[in-house]
């Protein structure tokens, strides 16, 4: 007899188990049960179809057999500062017997209908299962938006010039602006105060998930694998103007590493200097690239004067590097989408969403040495 119940968190060996047969045996989350749990069984299931003892995460059941699963994760939503529930998918895996009973199917439309969650969003959307997120109108993107502004002290194998090569548009992916003498940029994490008075700012002018310092808390400073590193752009008065977020990928075995973006908020007049004082940290740092990903119009424009191209895989001069756990050389785009439901089912478009990789589970590991698989924390 088949069913459809949340995985317990006393279960997760048996996640695991399933994960390592029907998806990837050396992924991430298959082997580190820390990095599950942080995923899975964060502070903002409270609330949500999910019980205390329970992932946020579906599974179907053939009997005692665990042969279908759906992540989720559940998350506070503000709609142009109205607050309401949204959910990102994650991980969606069916068993050769969870496809036969339709299980994966099921658990798609149980998580996509639930009708207390306003907006279900999916970053990294397979191509093969776009038609099952048309069939429940998901407005779907090909690729979340990349900006990209490339190192000039440095010479990468992650970039690589195509046939097409033409060097006025090279000279557009470098650096073109430093930050004005009167920014004032600090290198810290935002304190709960100051956050707070900003975030109310700017959640009033955008559809994204509700960032609160506690949101803010859990996914960056109690990350139990990555550390990321914090600007803030200050006003002439000293409040809080702008903030960046960010942390460095290091590729040893290419004495290389890559820095990348995942939270870009500001003030209009606040944002160029921001951009400039993140493209300077790049060069710093000797990181190859920069890249951030952003559905945002408003926010991926920003970055054009300090330097830089919107990029995707049809641009003409250079082919990037997109995936590093392992290194992919060519350049995968990132299919993502959502839907929403409640209020008319109105749709914001990308002038007023904002949503970053980080918002899924597309900043997160893919691998883990040895050394770092368990409940460690790798710096």
């Amino acid at each position: 007899m088949s069913v459809v119940r949340p995985i317990r968190i006393a279960e997760i060996p048996v996640l695991q188990d399933f994960l390592r047969a029907h998806w990837k045996p050396d992924h991430a989350l298959a082997r580190s049960a820390t990095l599950l749990a942080w995923q899975h069984d964060n502070p903002f299931k409270t609330g949500s179809r999910y019980a205390k003892h329970e992932l946020s995460f579906l599974g179907g059941w053939d009997g005692e057999q665990l042969v279908a699963v759906l992540g989720e994760i559940p998350v506070p939503f503000s709609f142009e500062g109205r607050s309401g529930r949204g959910s990102w998918l994650a991980l969606w895996k069916n068993s050769d017997a969870g496809s036969r009973a339709g299980l994966g199917l099921e658990l798609f439309h149980q998580v996509c209908m639930d009708p207390a969650v306003e907006f279900v969003g999916g970053i990294g959307i397979n191509p093969q299962v776009k038609p099952a997120y048309r069939l429940l109108r998901f407005s779907l993107y090909e690729d979340l938006g990349l900006h990209l502004v490339l190192n000039p002290e440095k010479t990468s194998q992650l970039v690589r010039r195509k046939n097409t090569w033409d060097a006025d548009r090279a000279q557009a992916f470098l650096p073109r602006l430093d930050p004005p003498p009167g920014a004032r940029v600090v290198r810290a994490p935002v304190g709960q105060g100051p956050w707070e008075a900003f975030w109310d700012r700017q959640r009033r002018q955008m559809v994204a998930v509700d960032r609160s310092y506690a949101y803010l808390a859990w996914r960056y400073l109690n990350h139990p694998y990555y550390r990321y590193e914090w600007l803030q752009v200050r006003d002439d008065t000293g409040a809080l103007a702008a903030v960046g977020v960010y942390r460095i990928e290091r590729l040893p075995d290419l004495g290389e590493s890559v820095l990348h973006v995942v939270e870009f908020l500001g003030d209009p007049e606040a944002r160029a200097p921001l951009a400039a004082a993140l493209a300077g940290v790049m060069r710093e740092v000797g990181a190859s690239f920069l890249g951030f990903r952003c559905s945002h119009r408003p926010s991926l424009h920003a970055w054009l004067p300090a330097g830089g191209v919107h990029y995707g895989a049809d641009d003409p001069t250079y082919q990037v590097a997109s995936l590093f756990q392992p290194v992919v050389a060519s350049y995968r785009p990132l299919i993502w989408g959502y839907r929403m439901h409640g209020e008319g089912d109105a749709r914001p478009g990308l002038d007023r969403l904002y949503a970053t990789r980080s918002d899924g589970d597309q900043d997160r590991p893919s691998q883990l040495p040895p050394e770092t698989a368990g409940s460690c924390r790798a710096r």
